[in-house]
This record gives C-alpha cells, sequence and structure tokens, in this order.
C-alpha cells in the first residue's frame, strides 16, 4: 500500500511541473482520439510527435558543436506557428514565408517581402547557415558569448530576434496582443498548448518560446563534406585541411584546400561556426548602409556587419546583407579582385601596407572554391518531413 501511495505521489508530481527538455519523454503524450481528430481537419501531423532529438556527432562536437536537446511537444507546436501566416496583420506572411526550407530556411530574393508586399531592409539570413543554432546562437549554452542576432547584431537572443519580426511593420506586422488573439481563435491550437505546456496557456511568451524550440531544433550535418570527413579522417583533426578526402573529386578537395588556406580563417574550418563574429569586407568604399554602427553608433563598426556561417550557401542566393551578388561566382570574385579599402575593412582582408588584400584567384581555382561550397548542402535536411509545412 505504501508503494502505491508513493507511486501515485510521484506521478502526480511529474504531471504538476513544468515540461522540461526530456529526450526519453514519448509514451504519455499522445494525442486523444478526439484531440487528433481536431488537429488533422488543418494539420498533417503524426499521432505521436516526431523525435528531434539529436544524437551529438564526434566529428563536430570536437569543435564545440552539441546540440541542445529540444522537447518534442513544443516543437511541434512551434513548427506549426511559424508556418501559421495568421499571425500577420494581413494572414498572408507566416516566418517561412521568409524562411523557406528549400532554401535553407533562407529566401531567393534580394530582400525579402512582408505584408502588403513591404520590402525588408535586408537579404534575410538563412536559418540552415549553421548546423545548429544552440551552440552558436544560445545564451543559455554560450553565456555572453553568444552570437547576436541579425545582419547589425541589434538582438541578443533568439525571443528578441522573433518578436521584432512579428512586430516590424516591414514583415509581419503584429502586436503581441494581437498575435495572442489570433491563436487564441484556432481550435487546433489548443490540445497543441496542452501538450506543450502544463495548463495549455496560449500566451505570447509561450508562443515565442515554442518558435524558438523549433528552430532550435533545426539540424544540419549531414552534407556531403560531414560524409567525407567522417569517412577518410576517423574523426582526427589533421586531414580536415589540406588533407584530401578520399570521397571527394580532385576539384572539390582543391578547393577545400582553398577555402581552409584563404576563407577557414574568418568562416572557421566547418564553415559553420565563424571564427570572426563580424567586420567589413569591403563591400563598399562608402556604404549607405552603416549595419552594425547603424546600432551602436560607433565609429569602429560603421559598415561592419555579421560574418554568416556558410552550411548550404549554395541554397541561399542572392548573397551579402543586400543580396548583391546572385551566384557564389559573384562572390568569390569579390574576394578575389573586387574588395574595397574601407575605412573599417577587417584587418585579415588587409595587406601589411593597409591596402585591400585580393586574393587574385585563377579561374581554375574559382570553379574549385565554387565546387567545394556545393558539398556543404545538406539534402536530407532542405526536404525533412518533420521541418517542412504542416499545414493542410
Amino acid at each position: 500500500m505504501k508503494s502505491l501511495f508513493l507511486l501515485a505521489l510521484c506521478s502526480l508530481l511529474v504531471l504538476s511541473c513544468k515540461k522540461s527538455d526530456d529526450p526519453w519523454r514519448t509514451n504519455f503524450d499522445h494525442y486523444t482520439p478526439e484531440d487528433y481528430a481536431l488537429i488533422s481537419e488543418y494539420l498533417n501531423l503524426p499521432e505521436t510527435p516526431y523525435s528531434y532529438n539529436i544524437e551529438p556527432v564526434r566529428h563536430l562536437a570536437i569543435f564545440g558543436i552539441i546540440p541542445t536537446q529540444q522537447d518534442a511537444d513544443m516543437v511541434t507546436l512551434g513548427r506549426v506557428l511559424f508556418y501559421d501566416k495568421s499571425l500577420s496583420s494581413t494572414g498572408t506572411i507566416s516566418c517561412a514565408s521568409c524562411h523557406h526550407q528549400e532554401y535553407a530556411f533562407g529566401d531567393n530574393k534580394s530582400h525579402s517581402l512582408g505584408v502588403n508586399d513591404r520590402a525588408s531592409k535586408r537579404n534575410s539570413m538563412a536559418l540552415g547557415a549553421v548546423i545548429n543554432f544552440t551552440p552558436y546562437y544560445d545564451v543559455t549554452t554560450n553565456g555572453p558569448n553568444a552570437t547576436r542576432f541579425f545582419w547589425d547584431n541589434r538582438a541578443g537572443t533568439a525571443m528578441e530576434q522573433i518578436r521584432e519580426a512579428m512586430n516590424n511593420p516591414d514583415e509581419m506586422d503584429m502586436n503581441p496582443h494581437q498575435i495572442t488573439a489570433s491563436v487564441q481563435a484556432k481550435p487546433y491550437y489548443r490540445p497543441l498548448f496542452e501538450k506543450a505546456f502544463v495548463g495549455g496557456a496560449i500566451t505570447e511568451e509561450n508562443i515565442v518560446t515554442s518558435i524558438r524550440s523549433y528552430v532550435n531544433a533545426l539540424f544540419s550535418g549531414n552534407s556531403r563534406f560531414d560524409q567525407a570527413w567522417i569517412n577518410t579522417d576517423k574523426v582526427k583533426l589533421e586531414p580536415l585541411g589540406l588533407n584530401p578526402f578520399k570521397d571527394f573529386t580532385q576539384q572539390e578537395n582543391h578547393g577545400k584546400s582553398l577555402y581552409m588556406i584563404n576563407c577557414a580563417v574568418c568562416h572557421g574550418p566547418t564553415a559553420a561556426n565563424p571564427l570572426v563574429s563580424s567586420g567589413s569586407n569591403g563591400l563598399d568604399l562608402q556604404p549607405v548602409d552603416l549595419g552594425i554602427g547603424g546600432v551602436n553608433g560607433l565609429t569602429k563598426d560603421m559598415g561592419v556587419f555579421k560574418n554568416p556561417p556558410l552550411r548550404n550557401i549554395a541554397q541561399t542566393a542572392p548573397y551579402m546583407h543586400d543580396g548583391r551578388f546572385a551566384t557564389l561566382e559573384e562572390v568569390v570574385d569579390h574576394y578575389s579582385s573586387g574588395i574595397k579599402a574601407h575605412e573599417n575593412l577587417h584587418f585579415l582582408l588587409r595587406e601589411p601596407d593597409g591596402n585591400p588584400k585580393q586574393m587574385h584567384f585563377t579561374q581554375e581555382e574559382k570553379e574549385a572554391i565554387v565546387a567545394f561550397l556545393h558539398t556543404l548542402t545538406d539534402q536530407e535536411f532542405l526536404t525533412a518531413v518533420k521541418y517542412a509545412d504542416p499545414f493542410k
């Protein structure tokens, strides 16, 4: 009798606690038949949520890329919210309108269009440019060293970034009260919130938290680069840079070597965690967009922008903060001979005399670098159903 009492007490304690990101928690979260029938009227969701557990990958973990596990029900809710156009003032724009899965959760326009076809001020950053958000952006994992959001670093956390996109008049143009009211009016959200949050409260805080969980669950670590890296070096560091990968073509290996010599010093050897967080790459002598300096007012940051990760880069054209380059070939041309002597040009792009450090790539080298950049594409990530639009 005593053991039964203790078992019942423990069960009550588990059910009364706020849900945590426990990767083992699955079976007791199935929907009731009535709730699943309601959800299925509107959404293509599995009866049991997809698993979003991300097993640490050793060849990435040695570079500190260890994703934080996310709660499956919270991610499922966040996925629905991410694709829900009713979260915009016109009912026509969702988060996914500027972050398309097929473009590595970026956009194929130089400036994304928000409500009433209002153009955003900059090119949408691809969420799939990183392997996973949490090792790079998450303040819980990285503290004050976490990378900030937007091209100009104006948002310190994913929550701030999501709220700004929702409230921005050129994007979704909805205030927190309107967003909450819109979600509360949709019948399919009730069971989803009840699974994601104890009590099932539909609040602005819970809405933003869920979207953050979905974004944090995105994982793109199965590119040809990753596969060839594992197959070649058996998780030793030495061959990553200059030694060839056995599964790469001669051109791809040539491009990899050129990347490691010329590009990795800023963008990182994994092309996922840049070693330089921000800088001017000499796009303009007199930039109109002041970037980070336009936010903080510091002279040293005028014309300086975030240095983006490069995973899935072949899917995310056009390039740069203003989408000025339509192709990777144009990007490589810029670094080969087009770097301008901007006053805040990063020192790694300067010669000892202070002039821009043009790379002077040959045509063969340019083609090899582009071939290597294509190996950073994770095809599975671009088509994974668990990240896709769930609406019928």
